[in-house]
């Protein structure tokens, strides 16, 4: 029993001299008043007392942001019975004076710091919790004086944010120990009390300091500068990775909050990097980027470019299908086409009426020899002229008509059918009636004069862009040819369609029709390198139910940028992004400035940024507002 209490104390007494050496500091280690000195240098260690009364966001940075310094921050809960105890004395004695001093400065000083302590009073009542916050800062350097010039110069930068700060004179041991210690063990083995400053626990939240954003692709231009940190955006929408898989956008902005300087800022950079880009400018703003970059600027109008709505497009280049079959899928594909486009230009029809107009385009198809009842193989292939145009159609309905065997509803039916296309030829035959001559498939950029058309009623302008979406859609699946035999420049060329004002094409209003076609498009874009880009001012813009019948669309996008939104939109966020924006980053929302926005990358980060423009991009492309 003796003997094994003794090896007991020889265990107690026993030391690990080789682990001892591996962590001590190397050459010695002697404590000062104003200095800790050692083999290798010199080391201080400052302690922040003082806090300004109002901080920001992100306060915290500043105080921890010191070149070649440890910062440490040690929190505690503080003692809640004491806390409230410390309140009621102040409060007693801010009351008192408030009551009693004659210097109207002194009460009024009073007041306001016992509203100050009613306000906390009533926050700890409802949850707050109030912490002890701990703040040190050690610096080191080779010498004493240069050691001297870092405590100056970070005492002056600490005083320049409204801090306050000293050295622990005579207790710098205590500091150079509490790297290791916890804030209970600090409070235990202090010779005197310890500079703690209470906080709540909100307001240390908001002050975290680890918030140094930024995005760095690998392929990526620069784009701006993060609002909260010194990071940069090096954003390349066409980025894939493990959690970036599509690249279509949305951006969002109120006028003169930036977002046409964005759309085009995207659009030169796609333009310059060699890829295709095709626009629907709402405002005349592409017009200069496609006339120096050799492209097109396409008037929808009729006069000088035609779509016709009965061409056929290949929309199915499937490499493991066959031809035929890719055809099929074309045609079909085609037919649902017109079903939407008829119904941006006759809503009125009934779903009987629409079933009608498609049979009678077959059998037009069958009777020009473009398919047969059999087989649609080669459909997307003949001349443009082969098709016929909608006045050919009007002839043939009119045939229809003409024959004896059909019945009353039928013979109705085709009369409503030939005086609605009548109509819509005796004012736009200009624009729907003639073979198509849209050849932009040689441009890297082509500007559609969406502003031109603006003033025409709204199912006629909806119809027309819809048109225009189809070649759109034919030139995608076109755009990047895989396997032997194709250009390597065609394998990695990226595609990029920017909608301004899409919520004058698409919105909560619109048919399921069209619903579906935008988001096979989108669903489609990604297998071809292309993105799609849905420009608006608000999200409000898109209708009442925006966060129903839209929602599926907005998924669809990669890359959300926000710029200054209405606050009455902060509802309308809330539902429609909940999942994706933070209550605060929808609160920051209102408050941005001219080319600040919130970028929300589905499943990878959200990042607060000021968009930055180069000399020649501001002086040459980007100095023309919003519509």
């Amino acid at each position: 029993m003796i003997f094994s209490k003794k090896r007991n104390r020889e265990a107690k007494n026993t030391k690990d001299a080789q682990f001892l050496d591996r962590i001590s500091p190397k050459g010695g280690i002697v404590f000062k008043d104003r200095y800790v000195k050692k083999g290798d240098g010199f080391e201080t260690c400052l302690i922040v007392y003082g806090f300004p009364k109002r901080n920001g966001a992100y306060w915290m940075a500043s105080i921890s942001d010191f070149p070649d310094s440890i910062v440490t921050i040690d929190v505690s809960s503080a003692d809640q019975k004491q806390l409230l105890y410390n309140l009621n004395q102040a409060l007693s004695e801010h009351e008192s004076r408030y009551l009693h001093d004659r210097k109207i400065t002194d009460t009024k000083s009073a007041q306001n710091r016992y509203l100050e302590l009613t306000g906390l009073y009533d926050d700890i009542y409802e949850g707050e919790v109030v912490k002890n916050v701990l703040v040190r800062i050690y610096l080191s350097a080779r010498t004493r004086d240069e050691l001297e010039e870092k405590v100056a110069s970070t005492l002056s930068d600490l005083e320049s944010g409204g801090y306050k700060g000293a050295l622990h004179l005579n207790l710098l041991e205590d500091d150079f120990k509490a790297l290791q210690r916890p804030l209970s063990t600090q409070r235990e083995k202090a010779i005197v009390p310890l500079y703690t400053k209470e906080i709540t626990s909100s307001t240390l939240a908001a002050g975290i300091h680890t918030h140094y954003t930024k995005l760095h692709d690998p392929e990526g231009t620069y784009y701006g500068q993060c609002l909260f940190s010194d990071g940069a955006v090096l954003l390349d929408p066409f980025h894939s990775d493990s959690s970036r898989k599509f690249y279509n956008s949305i951006v969002l902005g109120k006028m003169g909050s930036g977002k046409s300087t964005l759309l085009k800022k995207i659009a030169l950079t796609e333009i310059i990097k060699g890829n295709k880009v095709r626009v629907f400018d709402a405002s005349g703003e592409f017009f200069l980027l496609a006339k120096d970059f050799g492209g097109a600027f396409l008037s929808l109008d009729g006069r000088d470019n035609r779509i016709n709505p009965l061409h056929i497009y290949s929309t199915s280049a499937d490499k493991n299908r066959t031809q035929e079959e890719n055809d099929q899928i074309s045609f079909q594909n085609h037919m649902s086409k017109l079903d939407v486009f008829f119904t941006y230009l006759f809503p009125e029809l009934t779903s009987s009426e629409r079933a009608e107009l498609t049979h009678f385009i077959y059998n037009f198809y069958i009777q020009r020899g473009i398919i047969t009842e059999k087989n649609v193989k080669g459909a997307c292939f003949y001349e443009p002229e082969r098709y016929g145009v909608l006045s050919d159609f009007v002839l043939f309905l009119g045939a229809y008509l003409a024959s004896s065997d059909i019945t009353s509803i039928k013979r109705e039916r085709a009369e409503t059918l030939q005086l609605k296309i009548k109509s819509l030829l005796l004012n736009y035959k200009t624009i729907f009636d003639g073979p198509s001559t849209f050849d932009i498939g040689s441009k890297k950029v082509a500007v559609f004069n969406v502003k031109g058309i603006a003033n025409l009623p709204k199912e006629v302008f909806e119809a027309i862009l819809f048109n225009v979406l189809n070649i759109l859609w034919n030139e995608m699946l076109e755009n990047v040819t895989y396997g032997e035999g194709a250009e390597e420049g065609n394998q990695n060329q990226k595609y990029l369609l920017i909608l301004d004002e899409s919520h004058r094409l698409i919105n909560s209003s619109s048919a399921q029709s069209i619903l579906t076609f935008y988001e096979n498009f989108m669903r489609e874009a990604r297998k071809y390198l292309a993105g799609i880009v849905l420009s608006s001012h608000l999200l409000d813009d898109f209708g009442d139910n925006v966060g129903g019948t839209m929602n599926r669309l907005f998924q669809l996008t990669q890359y959300k940028f926000i710029f200054k939104q209405d606050i009455s939109s902060k509802k309308t966020f809330e539902e429609v992004f909940s999942k994706e924006l933070t209550k605060s980053e929808i609160n920051l929302l209102p408050t941005f400035g001219v080319g600040e926005c919130l970028l929300s990358i589905s499943g990878f980060a959200n990042i607060a940024f000021k968009v930055s423009l180069g000399y020649e991009e501001e002086e040459k492309y980007l100095v023309t507002g919003g519509i």
